[in-house]
């Protein structure tokens, strides 16, 4: 009887470095490699498998069958159930600590009765998970101003044997010591923020990838400072303006202006201004300290307001009896304003930046307003004419169809609703309106204006058929179709 045994031979590779490796079951080929003893995660490795007799000459017309996959990511074979020779299957290893193991099975080789499983299990190089940076041993994320060295670290990584480091989100920064390895110094010229990161690997599976970051943050130049003093400068005053709040201890300041003089230091906590302009100034402070520099400012009004200060926002028309028509001038902080409507009413009204007029009577009406400061009233106040319609009518016309004369006139809806002397005064707002009565081909057959708000048209030798009726009272256009009987 002849004799035989199995070898199972496993020889792995990458797609950089083919290695062979061997691992039999009965005698052991010694062939060291780098894969022999230990497998890395992730990387693609290509096993190979073969049956031989006891001189090694491989078995013909084999059948392998690939099972009890355990920690794979992923495997890759012709099929489950290979054929041939010395079939392979590549294999991706999972990233975790313990071992990498697939069974194979060899039946059907020619002139024996071989039938057996075979085992293959190997560790797997596994990269332990990424911790977080600390800053000086403290998970604090806000970091003093001025020039300084921090050190970051992060908990050792369990297998890795390389730490990259990187500053480039933060400006001004650059690594001291410690590049390579789980801590490093760093020193800061700046007084930006921003974020540090690492990433971890180990040297015999470099494809396999773990890391963090930390965001640094640093405390404003200025908080809670603001420039305080009085909202008007008046010709001949002297006016400070100074800081609320607490600056950093040493911060320095440089005062500038627009539409004021500087009198004496700009280099204080606080500056002495006269008038130098007209219309709205302001000035400005720069803070610097080891935070780095802001800016506060302030704006005021120089002098007396100006005319063209004062336009008056709103409806140049208001609705007869109507409500809620609103009006604006400039807002200026510690103004006072006085509103007057005439003739309508000579009295004053509000004390405010905003003025509602209700039911004015009076086709016309002049509204003003006097803005006052502590530099005392312009002459001339602001003004807006307003001018009061007949909100609301229609033009009606009748009868349609028509066979003699045909009537247009200006009516309205609300009389009803209105007394004696409201209706009167209504109808005296009433709107005159143009007219012309042509064929749909644009024939005129007759045109005019109103009189007393009525217009009257003969259509009695006008032909039979539709014509077109078009009114204009000034605020609106309308067309309709007439039709001429007989």
């Amino acid at each position: 009887m002849k004799n035989y045994f199995f070898v199972l031979i496993i020889i792995a590779f990458t797609t950089q470095n083919r290695v062979k490796a061997q691992v039999q079951f009965v005698g052991l080929d010694n062939n060291a490699s780098t894969f022999t003893t230990s497998a890395p995660p992730i990387l693609p490795i290509t096993y190979r498998v073969k049956a031989t007799d006891p001189v090694t000459t491989p078995y013909t017309g084999c059948k392998f069958t690939w099972s009890g996959f355990s920690n794979t990511s992923s495997y890759t074979s012709t099929a489950i159930v290979s054929t041939g020779v010395s079939p392979t299957i590549t294999i991706n290893w999972n990233n975790v600590q313990g071992n990498g193991s697939f069974n194979v099975q060899v039946s059907g080789c020619e002139n024996t009765d071989l039938n057996q499983i075979l085992n293959y299990s190997i560790p797997i190089r596994y990269l332990g998970p990424a911790g977080a940076i600390s800053m000086n041993s403290s998970s604090n994320s806000l970091l003093s101003c001025g020039v300084q060295t921090v050190t970051f670290s992060t908990p050792a990584i369990t297998n890795a044997t390389n730490y990259t480091w990187f500053t480039s989100n933060l400006s001004g920064w650059s690594i001291v010591s410690g590049q390579g390895t789980n801590s490093i110094v760093a020193f800061s010229t700046g007084t930006t923020g921003g974020t540090i990161s690492f990433t971890a690997t180990r040297s015999d599976a470099p494809s396999v990838v773990v890391g963090n970051n930390f965001s640094i943050t640093r405390p404003p130049a200025v908080s809670n400072v603001f420039v305080d003093g009085d909202n008007f400068v008046c010709s001949g005053q002297t006016k400070t303006y100074f800081l609320t709040g607490t600056p950093t201890a040493g911060s320095t300041f440089v005062w500038s202006a627009n539409g004021l003089n500087i009198v004496g230091s700009n280099t204080n906590s606080s500056v002495s201004t006269t008038l130098n302009g007209s219309g709205t100034g302001s000035v400005q402070v720069a803070i610097s300290n080891t935070c780095g520099t802001d800016t506060r400012s302030k704006s005021m009004q120089l002098g007396q307001y100006t005319q063209s200060q004062m336009a008056i926002s709103g409806p140049s028309t208001v609705c007869f009896n109507s409500n809620n028509n609103y009006f604006y001038a400039p807002f200026y902080s510690g103004a006072t304003y006085q509103w007057t409507l005439s003739p309508s009413s000579s009295q004053s009204f509000a004390s405010t930046n905003a003025f509602n007029l209700s039911s004015p009577s009076g086709s016309s009406n002049t509204l003003s307003v006097k803005i006052s400061n502590d530099c005392g009233t312009p002459f001339v106040p602001a003004i807006k004419v307003i001018t009061r319609i007949g909100c609301g009518f229609r033009i009606a016309y009748g009868p349609n169809p028509s066979k003699s004369v045909l009537t247009i006139q200006a009516v309205n809806d609300k009389e009803l609703a209105l007394s004696e002397p409201e209706i009167k005064e209504y109808k005296s707002l009433q709107p005159e309106f143009s007219y012309t009565l042509s064929s749909l081909a644009g024939m005129v057959f007759a045109e005019g204006k109103s009189t007393n708000y009525k217009a009257e048209i003969d259509v009695s030798k006008m032909p039979k058929g539709l014509y077109s009726l078009q009114t204009n009272d000034g605020t609106k256009l309308e067309k309709k179709q007439i039709q001429i009987d007989k």
